[in-house]
């Protein structure tokens, strides 16, 4: 079994498609099916299993995938290396707004100074955080909510909540009825951020027709009009805190109704980097427990199958 041998396999592994992959590595469809049929009866077991016109990794071909991508990155590594160029590894890294603003700068900025990694970001909403994930263009997501593909491997990060904040002058009390809260002229995140998702799932059985005075793609566009008195922002409680504790906002609870969202950090399946991620959302939960001590942050790590 060859090194070229592994880039075919990894290949047809992330296009699911022989003539896909063989297009891409411009060589014939025989000539990947060859290589293909030869490392099975090497190994001695399918790595693929026929589905029509896609195929997918056998089990077997799932745990062969993490090895080979860890070989392959090594291998380009040392050639690197042994022809004087950078060996520095490429990541692509998305982002919800929301931990773009909070944690990101804070989350990386370690890893900048290693200068290991040649990072790329891009701060977008969840729902296309999940798409370049998917799709390859992003090597790492952080996002909002569960709401994303099963073919994605996740790693919960922590837990945070929805506020509704506005200004101290503001005619609301600390807490108010599903009818008060109807009422209320709301400022609200654009529909496709992982926090709308959240806020409209979390009223979804509650049948209300809210007021909605102000949507915005930025959640400190929306702290800043509720400090200007035009309504009850909801955001994310951490960007909110300060403002809270100066006095300058006030925090108000709907009966009954709880917008609690959880971050999560999502790769493909088959993505080399899983290790490198489990470093992240380690150093994610620290920052996280930092911020939140007093409102005990809830951390957890899962595998989503």
């Amino acid at each position: 079994m060859t090194i070229k041998d592994l880039r075919v396999f990894v290949t047809v592994a992330r296009k699911e498609n022989i003539t896909n992959a063989a297009a891409e590595l411009f060589m014939s469809q025989p000539q990947v099916s060859l290589i293909i049929k030869n490392m099975e009866s090497e190994l001695g077991f399918p790595l693929f299993i026929r589905a029509k016109a896609r195929i997918h990794l056998s089990k077997k071909g799932e745990e062969l995938l993490s090895y080979a991508n860890k070989v392959l990155l090594e291998y380009d590594g040392m050639m690197a290396f042994a022809h004087g160029e950078s060996k520095k590894r490429q990541l692509t890294v998305s982002s919800s707004l929301s931990i773009g603003e909070v944690m990101l700068a804070r989350l990386f900025e370690p890893y900048e100074k290693e200068g290991e990694i040649a990072f790329s970001y891009c701060i977008e909403p969840s729902d296309k955080v999940i798409e370049d994930t998917q799709s390859g263009k992003s090597d790492l997501g952080f996002i909002e909510g569960g709401d994303y593909s099963k073919s994605l491997y996740s790693i919960d990060l922590s837990t945070d909540r929805l506020s509704l904040v506005s200004s101290m002058a503001f005619p609301v009390g600390e807490s108010v009825s599903l009818e008060e809260f109807e009422a209320l002229p709301l400022l609200l995140r654009n529909k496709g951020s992982g926090s709308r998702q959240i806020f409209d799932g979390a009223l979804l059985n509650k049948q209300l027709h809210l007021n909605v005075k102000a949507e915005s793609v930025s959640n400190l566009a929306l702290i800043d009009l509720a400090l200007h008195g035009f309504g009850v922002a909801v955001v994310p409680f951490i960007l909110a805190k300060k403002e809270i504790e100066a006095g300058r906002l006030k925090e108000t609870k709907v009966d009954g109704v709880s917008f609690l969202r959880h971050f999560t950090l999502i790769l493909k399946k088959n993505s080399p980097n899983l290790d490198f991620a489990f470093r992240l959302a380690n150093d994610f939960k620290r920052l996280a427990q930092l911020d939140t001590s007093s409102r005990g942050v809830n951390c957890e790590t899962r595998k989503q199958n």
